[in-house]
This record gives structure tokens, sequence and C-alpha cells, in this order.
């Protein structure tokens, strides 16, 4: 008996090196960066990380602690703003919209700022954590849900910005490391496991954007409209409208005086991965194309309205 368990004890460890050197070897694995949350409650990335995304995409940290991108020059700079969507973690750095856009606009710098997970609110954060760089003008890509999450009466979550309708203030997200998953990420072929078979439900879910299926309450969201006139500085700002993103919302908005660009696609089928939403090259192409259309007109708008000619 006691030969027979230490046959499955050698069997087990044999095993696991076998699937720790495979998860390794073949970069079957997920890397996360290391973060920190800072003075003003943004989280963020520590600069110069490089990593793996689940389909063995090899995505990096540039030095300014932002994924992907990195401009060549603040000067003359247009932010790029949004959540993994922007992050852009499962393409390649040619796919990222701010590279894509300094490609069609050799003008002006692009800068991205993202974090999984943010909401409207959150992305008005980074852009007031922005304003020092003199951004000529800050892009933020938004879907439907993005407005809703942001007010902590409509659905209250601790993982990011929220504001309160009730007491008109904003409350921080919560950073807490997680350490058995910190624990797990220094054994692969263990976190390999983790990751894609005990929550890979709930990651799915979670992944899947479904914008047409809320329930959204306009008058909470024009509170929140009113609240983000009064507390940020909105005159350069531009919200990128997602395909079939609700129209009375994009009117609200645009009645908010703020300046809009609306995605349009046949089939957004075509923009996304098989298994989720999230946008492939292709997609990322397709939107910035519409987006620098959009950019150059709203550009030359300001540029005709500052002439004192």
């Amino acid at each position: 008996m006691r030969k027979f368990l230490v046959n499955i004890l050698i069997f087990i460890v044999f095993g696991y090196f076998i699937g720790e050197f495979s998860i390794r070897v073949l970069k079957l694995g997920i890397n996360i960066p290391e973060m920190y949350q800072d003075t003003n409650g943004l989280i963020k990335n520590f600069p110069n990380q490089t990593g793996y995304y689940l389909n063995g995409n090899k995505w990096s940290v540039n030095k300014f602690g932002e994924f992907g991108y990195e401009p060549k020059s603040l000067d003359s700079l247009i932010t790029v703003i949004g959540d993994s969507f922007i992050e852009n973690i499962m393409n390649p750095n040619e796919c990222d919209q701010a590279y894509l856009l300094s490609m069609r606009t050799n003008s002006y710098n692009f800068y991205p700022s993202a974090r999984s997970g943010a909401n409207l609110i959150e992305f008005m954060e980074m852009t007031k954590s922005l304003t020092h760089l003199n951004p000529v003008k800050q892009i933020l890509y938004v879907h439907d849900s993005d407005f809703s999450n942001s007010i902590r009466e409509i659905k209250h979550e601790n993982k990011t910005f929220q504001w309160s309708i009730r007491s008109n203030n904003i409350s921080y997200p919560q950073f807490l490391e997680n350490k058995i998953k910190k624990v797990l990420y220094n054994f692969q072929f263990m976190y390999y496991i983790y990751r894609n078979y005990i929550i890979s439900n709930e990651n799915s879910s979670k992944i899947k954007i479904d914008d047409n299926k809320l329930n959204i309450d306009y008058n909470k969201i024009q509170k929140l409209l009113d609240f983000i006139n009064k507390t940020y500085i909105t005159d350069n700002i531009i919200i990128v409208f997602s395909p079939n993103s609700d129209k009375g919302l994009i009117e609200m908005v645009m009645k908010n005086n703020f300046q809009t660009i609306i995605l349009k696609t046949d089939d957004i089928k075509t923009w996304e991965f098989p298994n989720d939403s999230h946008w492939t090259c292709f997609g990322h192409e397709e939107v910035a194309k519409q987006v620098s259309h959009g950019l150059k007109l709203k550009l030359t708008e300001s540029n005709y309205k500052n002439s004192p000619y």
C-alpha cells in the first residue's frame, strides 16, 4: 500500500512538472501586470512590463504605465481612453487604437489610457489625471453600460469609480490584492487550471457585453451628465459610441453638448472574436477608420472656431 501511494505521489509530482513546463514553453498561461493605486484613486500599472494573454499574444506596458502603444512625443496630444477594448491585450500592439489612429493622423500624438472594467465616471477621472499634458482632444470609447455602471444607485460596484446621486460624491475603487491568485500566479500550471476551469464560466459571462438588454434609467443618467458637466473639463472630450448603442442615450449626450462619434457596421460579429465581444485586429482597423474621419472633422471645426478671422 505504501509503495502504491509513493508511486501515486511520484506520478502527481512528475505530471505537475510536465504541466508546468508545457504551460511555460507553449505560453498557454496568462500573465497579469503588477498594479498599484495612486493618490487620486486610479488603479495603474507599473511601467515597462510584459506578459502573455490566454491566446499566447504578448502584451506590454509602456514607460507611462499604459498598455500597448507608446507615443513618440507628448506634444499635440490626443488621449485614447476606455476599458478592456482599449487595453487590447488580446491583440498585438500594432492593432491598438492609439497606434492605428497615429498612422492616420500624422500631425498629432496619441496617448492610450485604459483599465478593464472601468466605466464613464472612471474615464472622466482619467481625463482629469491627464490634463497636465494639455491634450487637444480626449477620446472616450463607451458602451451603454458605462453610463449605468457609473451610478451607485443603479449598480453598486466596489471595483471601479462610482458617483452617488444621494451623496453627490465619488467613491474610489477598492484595490485588494488576491493573495491566493498571487500564489497561483507563480505556479503557471496551477494558475492555468484555476483560470480556465475553476473561474472560466464566470469570466465568459463577464466578457460578453449585450447593451441592448439594459434597462436604461434616463433620469438618473441625466443627473450623472449634469454632475460631469459641473465637475470636469468637457469641451475637449469626444465620446465614441459603440455600434447598436441606445439612440435615446446618444441623443441625451449630444443635448448635453458633448462631441460624439457614432460607430456603424452592418455586422458587429465581423469585428469580434468568436467567443467574446472584444474587437479583433480587423475590428480595431474598422473602428480607427471611422474615429479618424470623425476626429479630423472635429479638429477642423475647433480650428475654425479658434481662428481670429
